[in-house]
C-alpha cells in the first residue's frame, strides 16, 4: 500500500492511495484512488471519502468517544452501487479493517 498526500486545507486532507488487494483470495487487484479526510467534530469524528471505481462511492464515518482512560471506535461504513460489487469489496474491507483495528489496539496498549 502506497499512501501520499495530495492537498491539505483546512477542511480536509487529501490522499492518494495504491492498494494491492486479492479478489476472492487468489485474483489479485492494483486500485488506485483519492480520497479526502474530513474532521467532522474535533477529536470526535472524522469522515473518509473516496470514489474506489467510477460510480462506487465510499463513505466511513469514524467516532471516536471515551472515559475512564478507555477509548471507543465506532466504524459505519456506506457504499452505494452495484450491489455485488459493494458486496465483494465489503467483504475485502472487512478483513483489512480487523486487521487495522487489530493493529490499533495493540499500538494504543503499546503507549499505555
Amino acid at each position: 500500500k502506497d499512501v501520499k498526500i495530495v492537498e491539505e486545507t483546512k477542511d480536509f486532507t487529501e490522499y492518494n492511495i495504491k492498494e494491492r488487494v486479492m479478489l476472492f483470495g487468489f485474483i489479485p487487484q492494483c486500485p488506485e484512488y483519492n480520497a479526502k479526510v474530513f474532521e467532522i467534530e474535533k477529536n470526535k469524528r472524522i469522515q473518509y471519502v473516496s470514489m474506489v471505481k467510477p460510480s462506487l462511492p465510499l463513505i466511513i464515518n469514524f467516532t471516536f468517544s471515551g472515559n475512564n482512560g478507555r477509548t471507543r471506535l465506532v466504524e459505519e461504513i456506506e457504499l452505494r452501487g452495484n450491489k455485488l460489487i459493494c458486496s465483494i469489496l465489503f467483504g475485502i474491507m472487512k478483513k483489512a479493517h480487523l486487521i487495522l483495528f487489530d493493529r490499533l489496539e495493540k499500538h494504543a496498549s503499546n503507549i499505555n
